[in-house]
């Protein structure tokens, strides 16, 4: 019983460190100025877009001090096709005012799984468990969280457009998030085939953070055995 319980408590753990890694990868690409650089040329976002040359880029930036809460705004003046112009009408603030909220909320629900990781850890240890049941746990975790990672994978995989309205529809209590790419700037920045682009490497960050440590725990996992019998003859 107590094993099984050890065993729950360290998968439940690594799951917490991992669905809070879910918000740190998010930053990695949506801070990334290199990222958005090579997707805007890979797209052709600039002459999509209508901003006049160099003002793509400085606007980007704005756009990631916004949502790391290091501008206060997104009043910014740009060209576009010859007429100058805010940079967003009052839909495209609100919703951008929505989507740093939701960067907030992540930080947070990373913070609160973080911290029950950690006091679950400080429990096992004092709890005094054997280290192969502590790995055997955690892997549990890699492969659950990997499972959920790989369902939504092929999910957007199969059905990109729908998954992405799902995710809005939950994450936003407005409409705000469909734009008109006629008459709004935001959405000829981001077109949805930048955030397939945005989910893939996200994914692929996320793997990594699955495979490091699932790895690892498999090796101690696999010589953990062999050093008892030795040290028992």
């Amino acid at each position: 019983m107590k094993k099984a319980l050890s065993i729950a408590l360290s998968a439940i753990a690594m799951f917490c460190l991992l669905v809070g890694a879910i918000m740190t990868c998010v930053e990695w690409v949506a801070y990334d100025t290199n990222f958005y650089s090579q997707q805007y040329t890979r797209l052709g976002i600039e002459a999509y877009s209508g901003l006049a040359e160099g003002e793509l880029m400085p606007l980007t930036q704005r756009i990631i001090d916004y949502l790391a809460d290091r501008q206060p705004d997104l009043n910014m003046q740009v060209t576009v096709d010859g007429q100058t112009q805010q940079a967003f009408d009052d839909r495209e603030l609100a919703h951008m005012s929505d989507v740093r909220a939701l960067f907030r909320t992540g930080g947070t629900v990373r913070l609160v799984a973080w911290v029950i990781c950690a006091a679950l850890i400080l429990l096992l240890i004092i709890l005094r468990n054997r280290v192969r049941t502590l790995l055997l746990g955690a892997l549990i975790g890699c492969g659950l969280f990997l499972l959920a990672l790989l369902t939504l994978f092929v999910w957007g995989a199969i059905d990109f457009t729908g998954l992405f309205t799902l995710f809005h529809r939950m994450s936003f209590s407005n409409d705000l998030w469909l734009l008109d790419p006629r008459t709004e700037l935001l959405i000829r920045l981001v077109p949805e085939q930048f955030f397939i682009a945005c989910a893939t490497r996200i994914a692929l960050y996320l793997a990594a953070w699955i495979a490091i440590p699932a790895v690892g725990f498999g090796i101690a996992l696999h010589f953990l055995p062999r050093r008892a019998k030795e040290e028992a003859k």
